[in-house]
């Protein structure tokens, strides 16, 4: 009977489900929806993601990864890369893999979180490098080729905001589009990792590079990084992102209707930047869109030897392009 109790308060539910409950409801339960946790406010969301997590944890479906981490100095650009070396990375699965989709019901225990509005729903990230991981997934199927509506955004703020009340700085989302943007899972999701990516740093490790900005076009600038992007500060909410990435996109000849372009995109409450990706791979190495921020993540000691030797930037430049030469203040 702890089913009623769902649609009235998201944290009795986790205390009400907990053990294997969720997983043990009937398929008529499922089909009827009994199972479903409705977010009433951004500030409960981070009591839900700490219950879920633990218990996903116990249950065995959430794959935490023991890290070992180090830091990666690049002289020329003056910053510092926050690298990551986790070892079973090399067991998650590639586009096309696995027959079941993990993004529709039935979940696997533990993974669900709750619904974000009418059209989306929150999970953890089941391999997860950092906690609370989680993944903003459209409620129904779509593509992850499908443009990014003023919809997504709101859903992946409502988790920002979540995670400002988790730790004071909230979260980072992001965003991998196309064949070379490194995305595992064709149902259209939006990833989010509370701030900061690296605990070397307030928010992230390239953020002096990114706030050091000059205007483009418009509201668009561009940053001291070594790869191509274009940046702008954020001035209002989820219609504003998407009117700030037609432009951005507009700006990078990038056309959301041609699913060969690829891209990452990253944002938080105060900024949002586009990456054009020219590869997935370079140098044997596939950054993700967080590798960006200049916190990378590689599968073992011999790839954290090869990144070295590349260097991150070089890596970073190579899987995406070389930035256009900046103005000189002079």
């Amino acid at each position: 009977g702890g089913c009623e109790v769902m649609s009235k308060s998201p944290l009795v539910v986790v205390a009400a489900a907990g053990g294997a409950a969720l997983l043990a409801l009937s398929y008529g339960a499922w089909s009827r929806r009994q199972w479903q946790v409705s977010l009433h406010s951004a500030g409960s969301l981070p009591e839900l993601i700490q219950s879920r997590t633990g218990h996903a944890g116990k249950v065995g479906s959430l794959l935490s990864f023991a890290t070992k981490s180090e830091e990666v100095h690049d002289a020329q650009l003056g910053v510092t890369y926050f690298l990551r070396i986790a070892e079973a990375l090399k067991k998650k699965p590639g586009v096309g893999k696995s027959s079941k989709n993990p993004f529709l019901p039935p979940f696997e225990d533990g993974l669900y979180v709750c619904e974000l509005g009418a059209t989306h729903r929150l999970l953890l990230n089941k391999f997860n490098i950092v906690d609370h991981h989680v993944l903003v997934v459209t409620q129904e199927f779509q593509e992850q080729e499908a443009p990014l509506t003023a919809e997504d955004f709101a859903a992946a703020d409502t988790v920002i905001d979540g995670m400002k009340a988790l730790n004071g700085r909230g979260g980072l989302c992001f965003f991998n589009r196309g064949p070379a943007s490194g995305f595992s899972q064709p149902h259209k999701h939006v990833q989010v990792v509370p701030l900061p990516v690296a605990p070397t740093c307030e928010t992230i490790p390239l953020e002096r590079q990114l706030l050091t900005t000059q205007p483009l076009s418009g509201r668009l600038e561009t940053a001291a990084l070594p790869y191509k992007h274009v940046f702008f500060r954020r001035g209002g909410g989820a219609q504003d992102l998407r009117s700030g990435l037609e432009e951005a996109l507009q700006f990078l000849g990038l056309e959301e209707v041609d699913p060969s372009k690829s891209w990452n995109l990253l944002w938080t409450s105060e900024w949002l930047i586009v990456i054009p990706r020219s590869q997935e791979t370079f140098a044997g190495l596939s950054p993700n869109a967080v590798a960006y921020t200049g916190a990378l993540f590689v599968k073992s000691d011999s790839d954290a030897q090869k990144l070295r030797e590349v260097t991150p930037t070089g890596v970073l430049v190579g899987a995406g392009f070389p930035s256009e030469p900046r103005k000189s203040n002079g």
